[in-house]
C-alpha cells in the first residue's frame, strides 16, 4: 500500500468513528429532550398550573401549607423546560451537521 492509501484509510476510519459518535449524540440529545419535556410537564401540572391572579387566590396560595412543595414543582418544571430547550437546540445542530455530512458524501461520490 502506498502512503496515500494508508492515509486515506486512516481518514476514512476516523470519519466513520466521528459519524457514529455524532449520530449517538444526536440520538441521546433527542431522547433527553423528550424525557425532560415530560418531567417539566408533570412537575408543572403537579404544581397546579398557573393560579388565577386575584387577591383572594394569592392570599390562599400564600397561606397554603403545601406552598414549598408547589414551589419546588415550579422550579423543577422550569429547570426541566430549560434543559429540554437546550437539548432540542443541540439536536437541531446535530441534524444540521447530518445534512452537511450527507452533502459532503454526495460531493465526494460526484468526483
Amino acid at each position: 500500500m502506498s502512503r496515500n492509501e494508508i492515509l486515506s484509510a486512516i481518514h476514512g476510519s476516523v470519519s466513520v468513528a466521528g459519524t457514529a459518535l455524532n449520530v449517538a449524540l444526536v440520538t441521546g440529545f433527542a431522547w433527553t429532550t423528550l424525557k425532560l419535556a415530560a418531567i417539566s410537564a408533570d412537575a408543572y401540572f403537579a404544581a397546579g398550573g398557573v393560579p388565577p391572579l386575584t387577591t383572594q387566590a394569592l392570599e390562599l396560595a400564600a397561606s397554603d401549607p403545601a406552598l414549598p412543595a408547589r414551589a419546588a414543582d415550579y422550579v423543577t418544571a422550569w429547570f426541566a423546560a430549560v434543559g429540554a430547550a437546550g437539548c432540542a437546540f443541540m439536536t437541531a445542530l446535530g441534524m444540521r451537521w447530518g445534512y452537511h455530512a450527507i452533502s459532503r458524501v454526495f460531493l465526494r461520490l460526484k468526483d
